[in-house]
């Protein structure tokens, strides 16, 4: 019999946080404002949020581009609704609430969150699901932070 807990705890986590208006800050800043908008971005995942010691990433996260204007961040595994939430908070805070200032541009940011396999069976489809919810918090105004909508059996 199969141990009916093993869905319990989702083993990977991802984020795709997209830069809201990438083709607009080309249009007003030259060619070259999405990619220094993906490096400001990289930045702030790399360092630690104001008062704390900690990066906003673990060593075990991987980070890569994802499409124009877009990130997807693979959060180490066991990783569970709530993390990946207060991460994705924290990159917006990072960027929206100050923490960028010095580094270029404040970016506006919407962020999707999925797990596997609460929102996907396969990575395929996980990168998809975040990517979907990160499309749906920019439909809905931005700066934001969208779960993935749950796979239905």
């Amino acid at each position: 019999m199969a141990d009916s807990g093993h869905y319990a705890r989702p083993r990977h986590c991802v984020l795709v946080v997209r830069i809201d208006d990438v083709a607009g800050s080309k249009r007003s800043s030259g060619g070259g404002a999405g990619e220094e908008a993906l490096a400001t971005l990289a930045r702030v995942l790399l360092r630690s949020p104001s008062g704390t010691a900690m990066p906003l990433l673990q060593p075990s996260d991987i980070v890569g581009r994802h499409g124009e204007g877009q990130l997807a961040v693979l959060l180490g595994p066991d990783v569970d609704h709530e993390s990946a939430t207060v991460v994705a908070e924290q990159i917006l805070d990072g960027l929206v609430g100050g923490g960028g200032q010095g580094d270029g541009p404040q970016l506006g940011l919407s962020i999707g969150i999925a797990l596997l396999p609460i929102h996907a069976p396969t990575a395929e489809g996980l990168l998809f699901a975040a990517e979907r919810a990160a499309n749906l918090a920019r439909r809905n105004g931005g700066q934001r932070v969208q779960v993935a909508e749950p796979v239905r059996p």
